[in-house]
């Protein structure tokens, strides 16, 4: 990160000194004074310190690269929930392909209540007709304990209405609870070099349920939501707008951390 941030404006606006900024996000006065100079942070100190200040990371922290906008559609999916993944085992499900590369691209599945039913295009500025979608932003969540963890994201997808099995591409799992192999469906289709694996980058919605409760009975419900997908998810938009707005910022961090 680093070479210039807003941490002293946003000290001086709030009348706080050092001292007391750094104790409020879990740092002492001497890390807080090199990160405040442009030395580089983590990304857990970034969060808590854009927190504290009640602004996003990206905008305390402004040499962040903004590659994604607030405005684009993007299309969030939860990985491995509900009872089969449960009773099957995360690695014996259509979901254990999603951050897996075949050849040059990523082939993913977003379900809808544990199945691959057609997907609203429309909410991702399509028509009803089109069979495709291109251009969609999506990101792959999974829980831990309370937090909501990004594991992957897609800054350029190509979405479709229905999803495709394609046996060529070999995506083959064991279905414990039927008993029989099965080929994995999907359809979110993405090149290598759009596809970010991030598993272990701690890229965290913390606090996600009390942040959020109508969305996450919505995510619950649907496995999937779409930001404008306000309607038939029963999520308010206020409270979609600001989940947005923070994985937004969470991404970019993300990109501008590889200096691509």
């Amino acid at each position: 990160m680093g070479k210039y941030n807003m941490i002293t404006e946003l000290r001086d606006a709030k009348g706080e000194k050092q001292e007391v900024t750094a104790e409020a996000v879990g740092l002492n006065r001497g890390q807080l004074s090199t990160i405040e100079a442009g030395a580089d942070c983590k990304l857990s100190q970034a969060r808590r310190i854009a927190n504290h200040f009640g602004k996003s990371i990206d905008y305390v922290f402004s040499d962040i690269r903004q590659v994604l906008d607030y405005e684009q559609k993007v299309l969030f999916v939860q990985l491995y929930s509900g009872d089969f993944v449960k009773r099957n085992s995360k690695a014996n499900c259509n979901e254990m392909f999603n951050l897996t590369q075949v050849y040059d691209k990523f082939y993913g599945i977003a379900l809808c209540a544990g199945s691959p039913k057609d997907l609203n295009l429309q909410s991702l500025g399509g028509s009803k007709d089109d069979d495709y979608v291109e251009g969609v932003t999506v990101v792959y969540f999974e829980d831990v304990g309370d937090v909501k963890k990004i594991v992957g994201f897609i800054t350029n997808a190509v979405v479709f209405r229905k999803a495709v099995v394609d046996s060529f591409l070999n995506r083959k799992w064991f279905n414990l609870q039927d008993n029989k192999w099965e080929e994995a469906p999907y359809n979110i289709v993405s090149m290598a070099e759009d596809t970010y694996c991030v598993d272990n980058e701690g890229l965290e919605v913390y606090d996600y349920a009390l942040k959020y409760p109508t969305l996450t009975k919505a995510f619950r419900a649907h496995r999937y939501f779409v930001d404008n997908y306000i309607a038939e998810s029963g999520v308010k938009g206020e409270e979609a707008e600001a989940f947005k707005t923070e994985v937004i910022d969470l991404l970019n961090l993300s990109i501008s951390r590889r200096r691509i």
